[in-house]
């Protein structure tokens, strides 16, 4: 009865017991790919794909992506890349979490939205209309899209504390990926 339970820990360890992921071969994983992967958005195989890159002033940058598509369903994914501190150095501590995330209004309602905003004609901001402000944090965007078989990508900034706003076809956007994709704030409380 001792050796059994010996060797049962022995296995139990020998299977569990690794700290360090192992990489698995996954032969049917690369049959197609929505947009939940990180891959160009140019290039996945669904009708429908939003990506925006988005770094609000903090040391959490975010990757939001939505995609839907007739054959491969809804995908909606949030990546959080966590990065080094001031405090850390040189050592590499940078983290990433992926959450699924469905749009506050629905799927349909958000994919109606995105094309009301006309994404797929917006160019990047011109450097010109954004005034930087070295004491103050702003969000920075790059966002991807890919509909009806056309694809765009165009980058932009806003304001975060002061009322100042940006180019009005920015503030569109930036508000809706604010209002509509959940994500938390991870803040220190006051004490």
């Amino acid at each position: 009865m001792k050796y059994k339970r010996s060797l049962f820990a022995i296995i139990l360890i020998t299977i569990f017991g690794c700290s360090t992921p192992k990489e698995m071969v996954m032969p049917f994983v690369n049959m197609g790919y929505s947009g939940d992967r990180l891959f160009p958005v140019s290039e996945n195989d669904v009708d429908f794909t939003f990506r925006a890159w988005v770094s609000l002033s903090t040391s959490i940058d975010r990757v939001f992506t939505i995609s839907s598509d007739k054959d491969w369903g809804y995908s909606g994914k949030l990546l959080e890349i966590r990065q080094n501190g001031p405090y850390k150095k040189n050592k590499d501590k940078t983290t990433f979490k992926e959450i699924n995330i469905t749009p506050r209004s629905g799927v349909e309602k958000f994919i109606l939205k995105v094309d009301s905003l006309n994404l797929l004609d917006l160019k990047d901001q011109a450097d010109s209309n954004f005034q930087i402000a070295l004491h103050e944090p702003m969000g920075l965007y790059v966002i991807e899209i890919k509909s009806h078989g056309k694809i765009n990508y165009f980058k932009f900034r806003t304001h975060l504390i002061n009322k100042s706003r940006v180019e009005e076809k920015y503030q569109r956007v930036a508000e809706l990926i604010l209002k509509e994709l959940p994500f938390d704030f991870y803040m220190r409380k006051n004490r």
